[in-house]
């Protein structure tokens, strides 16, 4: 097993991709203990096998929104702490989730790092919470200073600048990780399920 991890385990995981589909082979349906480390670093090809291009468009879509949101509570905040704090757990959240997709996918190298609210790992799942409750809170403290009239101007801060800027380039990291994932699930697909290594 441990030399099908090495070098074994992207190429499973794209077969597991390509084996999804459109619409994957459904819930339960597939078969995840073929693709090595599926508890943490390849869960995203299991996802993808089980729920299909739709299903995988949809977790891509929650991590953008996720991104979005995040980028604009830092810009939004009351003070300059405030907008790095939140976009620096913004893009923490951001980066992760880019790295983890982008290395099922081969577009980037493994890193070993877990997709965040999703992969196996208490204290990964408890750190993404405890970065939203925070991002939750600056959200909350900004519009509370809004009111109030307290809240720091944004519109020509650069700081705020840069953060619509970096916002814009996640945005645009996940949907190229989409045509990506279009790409091995679709148009790659007939190759990867022929392949004699294939285990489906």
């Amino acid at each position: 097993r441990t030399t099908q991890i090495i070098f074994g385990g992207p190429e499973q995981a794209l077969m597991a991709v390509a084996g999804g589909g459109l619409l994957g082979t459904g819930i339960g349906a597939g078969q995840p203990t073929d693709i090595p480390a599926v508890h943490n670093d390849m869960l995203y090809a299991a996802l993808v096998e089980e729920l299909g291009l739709a299903g995988s468009a949809a977790i891509l879509v929650l991590y953008t929104v996720l991104a979005l949101r995040g980028f604009r509570i830092a810009v939004r905040a009351r003070d300059a702490f405030e907008r790095l704090l939140a976009g620096g757990l913004t893009f923490a959240l951001s980066v992760q989730s880019l790295l983890i997709v982008g290395g099922v996918l081969k577009v980037v190298p493994l890193t070993g790092i877990t997709l965040p609210f999703l992969s196996a790992g208490g204290s990964s799942i408890l750190v993404s919470a405890v970065a939203v409750g925070l991002l939750l809170r600056i959200s909350d403290a900004g519009a509370d200073a809004a009111v109030r009239g307290h809240a720091a101007p944004a519109s020509h801060d650069p700081l705020a600048r840069n953060l619509r800027r970096v916002a814009f380039a996640c945005a645009a990291g996940f949907v190229v990780l989409a045509a990506v994932t279009a790409y091995w699930g679709l148009a790659r697909s007939d190759e990867l399920s022929a392949r004699p290594d294939n285990l489906r």
